[in-house]
């Protein structure tokens, strides 16, 4: 296996797929770059699942279960320079429902596919990125680049912050 790895070090995405392939190895998206044992790793693909399917479901419960008590949302500005990027906004406990029951009675009807790219896991923290399509009332995305932070609270993986690359604040 060590030799495998370095072997794909050196490689673009494309051409470890196609050795993957060429070797016999199957995967589905984030399971090449995932880390972490299967049960904790199918959690995570709920919970992320979770959360997009409670906006194009419009339901609540599922997207609060999604989130810790706290949630952080930062801005990518459309451009991957950390110096464009903005502080969307910061919301805690009760703040969270509003923020929901804004979200589902103003920018709905959602639609989402989302397809997870990346997890990384360390310890009780966590990272999944996600390649998004969809449309809400605001706006509509395609190839949107999407970043969950999570943390792992009382055993259970939780949504603590999300980063939107290609969406910047209201002027």
């Amino acid at each position: 296996m060590q030799l495998l790895m370095k072997l794909l070090a050196n490689l673009s995405l494309i051409q470890i797929v196609g050795t993957l392939t060429l070797i016999g190895l199957t995967f589905r998206g984030a399971e090449v770059y995932a880390q972490g044992n299967q049960t904790e790793l199918d959690s995570i693909h709920k919970l992320v699942r979770d959360y997009s399917n409670g906006f194009v479901e419009n339901d609540s419960r599922l997207i609060r279960n999604a989130i810790g008590q706290s949630l952080v949302m930062i801005n990518g500005n459309f451009s991957g320079d950390l110096k464009d990027w903005q502080a969307h906004q910061f919301l805690n406990k009760a703040e969270i429902d509003e923020w929901i029951s804004m979200m589902l009675s103003n920018a709905g009807p959602f639609e989402n596919r989302i397809e997870i790219e990346n997890i990384s896991l360390r310890g009780n923290s966590g990272l999944v990125v996600t390649e998004e399509r969809g449309k809400n009332a605001f706006r509509s995305w395609e190839e949107e680049e999407v970043a969950y932070m999570l943390g792992k609270l009382s055993g259970q993986w939780k949504i603590i912050g999300i980063f939107i690359k290609n969406i910047k604040n209201p002027e």
